[in-house]
């Protein structure tokens, strides 16, 4: 796409870019927290979707390639857009949560994110750097963006950003919300459920299961693996397990939302590159776990089997994903992509000036 040339315009966009994310904590949120409730639960999502304005306008005033008409507004949208979609798709009123069920199961795991909250408590400043994390995806999505080294593959990640929508398939048909909302003194104790069912959680996020958060930190992983930089890699690697630490330790997610997170991204990966078979495997994989879940089926499965089977959900769509699907069309040499993105730092895919 041809580059913005009217530097006039690009520092409008700027500076619109900056007015709006001062003024969405003092004007923009408490206006649209009474017409949409949820808006005040993803407020630092919100922001850090004005934050990427700012990165996506700097671009153009110094002339990157974008890959879509205005970047910007789109950043903004896809922040908040899942937000406002919670109570279209899955309102808590008319929906029985599986919470119960999800938190028996992971007693498979140890009760693992108990601990991990625990320690958040007791180590609050540490416990800042993945809570950090975790609210700055859309910006750190918006710096790998930004990090690919062609105008084709930016447009593959906002096909990519599209497609994540499809998650609320999964939160339709396996409603949670994470143990803080189930239980008010989360983490303080571990209750006994001998007899989990489905329940009505009004008011609930049914946000859970798989964690939208791990998917798309995983995105970020796998296009950086395919296409950018050794320290752009790094980068993405430290931020994913930030963010995986951060969803069990602020109690919005269970162990198996973490582990269908995978299949998940791998779906949501392969389709973006066309590979359709592997992806509709990935996503019968993540629907036959929801389905178990739901029915209380998966409780039946012995504890050792359920690590098989954590293990079998794991490692093939992870390997697959980093190592198999890469480019595809008349540009589609793996490798050749590899070469050309890692000579490509951060910086150098910023400043990219190619002509129309």
């Amino acid at each position: 796409m041809t580059p913005v040339r009217n530097t006039r315009q690009a520092q409008l966009i700027l500076a619109f870019s900056v007015l709006t994310t001062v003024l969405f904590w003092p004007v923009f949120l408490p206006k649209l927290v009474p017409i949409w409730p949820v808006l005040g639960v993803f407020g630092w999502f919100g922001w850090f979707g004005c934050m990427s304005m700012i990165l996506l306008s700097y671009g153009r005033l110094i002339g990157f390639q974008h890959a879509i008409p205005c970047p910007e507004l789109a950043s903004v949208v896809v922040s908040l857009l899942p937000a406002l979609m919670f109570s279209v798709f899955v309102p808590s009123a008319k929906n029985l949560s599986a919470d119960e069920l999800l938190l028996s199961f992971d007693g498979n795991y140890g009760l693992f994110g108990f601990s991990v909250a625990r320690a958040f408590r007791l180590w609050p400043i540490p416990a800042l750097l993945p809570i950090l994390a975790y609210d700055a995806l859309p910006l750190a999505g918006t710096a790998i963006y930004m990090a690919l080294p062609t105008v084709a593959l930016r447009r593959k990640y906002c096909v990519t950003s599209v497609l994540v929508l499809s998650i609320f398939l999964c939160y339709r048909l396996c409603p949670a919300a994470g143990p803080g909302f189930l239980l008010p003194d989360f983490p303080a104790s571990v209750p006994n459920l001998a007899h989990p069912q489905l329940r009505l959680m009004k008011g609930a996020v049914f946000n859970a299961i798989p964690s939208g958060h791990v998917m798309g930190a995983l995105l970020l992983v796998f296009y950086s693996f395919r296409y950018c930089g050794r320290k752009i890699q790094i980068a993405a690697n430290a931020f994913g397990i930030l963010t995986s630490i951060a969803t069990l330790g602020l109690g919005q997610h269970y162990i198996i939302d973490l582990i269908l997170s995978v299949p998940f991204a791998a779906y949501i990966w392969a389709l973006a590159h066309r590979q359709y078979k592997f992806g509709g495997l990935a996503l019968a994989v993540v629907l036959a776990w929801l389905l178990a879940l739901r029915n209380g089926w998966a409780l039946a499965i012995p504890p050792g089997a359920v690590w098989i089977l954590t293990g079998a959900t794991i490692a093939p769509f992870l390997l697959y994903s980093l190592d198999h699907v890469g480019e595809t069309g008349a540009s589609g040499d793996r490798h050749a992509t590899r070469e050309a993105a890692a000579s490509c730092a951060a910086p150098e895919a910023i400043r990219e000036l190619g002509p129309a």
